[in-house]
């Protein structure tokens, strides 16, 4: 019964073509979250130039380097609390 069931418009015939459907799926979804991130990173450095925050440190109020807001504009920490930042555990919760 299986060898007659024909595959749906756009549904894959094997399993590289599943495979492959996935990944460009996966992929996409990457870079429209990238993106997203990046666009509210530009909102929120818009935010604290209007209220006097811009170029300054979220985590120790340090002035951030200008060469580094000249590389990413939108960065909220300096290098130091960055790596903090980064390096730290996040919670991730489950989902049931």
């Amino acid at each position: 019964m299986r060898d007659d069931l024909v595959p749906e418009p756009g549904e894959a015939c094997d399993a590289v073509e599943s495979s492959a459907d996935h990944f460009a799926r996966d992929v996409g979804a990457a870079i429209v979250e990238v993106t997203a991130r990046t666009v509210q990173s530009i909102e929120d450095a818009l935010k604290r130039l209007k209220y006097g925050g811009y170029g300054a440190c979220l985590d120790c109020g340090c002035h951030i380097p200008a060469l580094r807001l000249r590389a990413l504009p939108f960065a909220e920490r300096c290098r130091d609390c960055q790596q903090q930042y980064d390096s730290a555990p996040r919670y991730t919760p489950l989902i049931a």
